[in-house]
């Protein structure tokens, strides 16, 4: 089966071609690093930055458990639909990690959401489910098939202080992709770091000259590049004192 690029990838080879210095290929080496070479000089790494909950011996995007979640909650709301008896809710949940295992939350969702019918209960209502998850229900005008839809979500591990969330997972993306690219490290001149801003973060003039500074360390990158998913712009770029920028034409 032919693999394909993943829409990150795709985001950063476009970014690349628009560069116009030289032939750039997709995977020159097949499924190793890198994900992108330059006129065979240069190597390009892709990924997408996120946020990422962090505990003591791991991490993992924020999207993952958020995806999942959502997946979850429509399966839910659309298998009550055929219990309509005339009135439809809102339904919004808040959550922050860890929930454990999503398979027995949404069994108890379900439980829960039955009781609630049952009981006729009251609305407004919150249903806590431990300490990290937490229902609400509220009326909504009576829509005929609809038991119950998603009213909002609130993820509480999103978001954060600016500076502080974009130094974190940039620091992460970078420890990451370092790790793999050690042992090809020799096939190419340089080596560059290319991430597709995917935080959903909101940066200032004021955020942007407080980030780079605080990037630690490059590893054995010689330029990363933080860009823009939809302009392709680069939100900023650090080097190393030893990037050339080589005429790749030659």
């Amino acid at each position: 089966m032919l693999r394909k690029m993943n829409p990150d990838e795709k985001i950063v080879f476009d970014y690349l071609l628009q560069l116009n210095v030289g032939e750039v290929i997709w995977e020159p080496g097949g499924n190793t690093p890198p994900d992108f070479s330059i006129n065979s000089k240069i190597a390009v790494e892709a990924r997408r930055l996120n946020q990422n909950y962090q505990n003591s011996d791991s991490y993992e995007g924020l999207e993952i458990l958020s995806s999942s979640l959502e997946d979850v909650m429509s399966e839910v709301f659309h298998s009550f639909d055929e219990r309509y008896t005339g009135k439809s809710y809102f339904v919004g949940y808040f959550y922050k990690r860890p929930i454990g295992s999503v398979n027995k939350l949404k069994k108890e969702i379900k439980l829960q959401l039955i009781k609630f019918l049952n009981e006729n209960m009251s609305v407004p209502t919150e249903i806590p489910f431990g300490d990290n998850f937490q229902l609400w229900i509220i009326d909504r005008p009576p829509l005929p098939g609809v038991t119950f839809r998603l009213a909002g979500l609130l993820d509480h591990d999103s978001g954060g202080f600016i500076v502080s969330e974009y130094v974190k997972n940039i620091n992460l993306c970078i420890q990451e992709k370092n790790n793999k690219i050690q042992n090809y490290l020799h096939k190419y001149l340089e080596w560059w770091l290319v991430l597709v801003d995917q935080t959903d973060l909101i940066m200032d003039a004021e955020d942007q000259p407080q980030i780079v500074p605080n990037i630690n360390c490059l590893g054995s990158f010689n330029q990363l590049l933080v860009i823009n998913q939809r302009s392709l712009v680069p939100i900023f770029v650090k080097n190393t004192d030893k990037v050339t920028f080589p005429n790749l034409k030659e």
